[in-house]
């Protein structure tokens, strides 16, 4: 139906994801496509009661690359691992910590949504490990990241430890934004992790 534009009014009333499109119309593109449910209100203008609603979905396309920056090319201030006994090794960029360290050439790989995913970005470390980031004055505003045990060692002894984290955490100066519940390991799910960036953030 049309609705002419001297009879009624159109206002947007509700989103499934306000952080990506917003009740005043402002969409922040995300960095990995995804469906927004709005709701839209017809008011009629000569009788603010007379009002119907309207539920769509709409589709947001992903973020350019150009908007993008990767932990992998951002370069840390400074990455520690915890495996003491092989002090040669370290910390990887876009590679899984073992495989990296022996030379392979494999792309960190993911449990997500029941199947192995590969990622052409990402950090490859082990346990006891901190990577840190200064990301002052770049104007960053959102975070993004998949969080998991990379399946390269799914068939290693879970019982054992070797392939099993404690705990990860994400903190942004000082504050935690994110952590594990519980322990983690290769045969669980990856964990989705966004959260906005402050202006001020180092």
């Amino acid at each position: 139906a049309e609705f002419p534009e001297d009879m009624y009014n159109v206002a947007l009333t509700a989103s499934s994801d306000e952080t990506i499109i917003a009740l005043d119309g402002t969409i922040k593109s995300p960095v990995k496509a995804t469906r927004v449910v709005l709701t839209l209100t017809i008011i009629n203008k000569a009788d603010p009661n007379d009002t119907a609603s309207k539920e769509i979905t709409v589709s947001v396309p992903a973020a350019a690359d150009e908007d993008i920056m990767y932990l992998s090319e951002l370069g840390w201030e400074s990455a520690t691992h915890g495996q003491f006994d092989a002090p040669s090794k370290t910390v990887q960029k876009d590679r899984p910590y073992n495989s990296g360290n022996n030379g392979d050439n494999t792309l960190i790989t993911l449990l997500v949504n029941g199947s192995d995913k590969s990622f052409e970005k990402g950090v490859g470390t082990c346990g006891s490990s901190q990577i840190v980031y200064d990301i002052s004055d770049r104007g960053y505003t959102h975070f993004s990241t998949y969080v998991g045990v990379d399946r390269s060692m799914k068939n290693a002894d879970i019982n054992a430890g070797t392939s099993v984290v404690d705990n990860i955490k994400i903190l942004l100066d000082g504050k935690v934004m994110w952590e594990t519940a519980s322990p983690i390991n290769p045969t669980m799910e990856a964990a989705f992790v966004e959260f906005d960036i402050p202006e001020d953030a180092k």
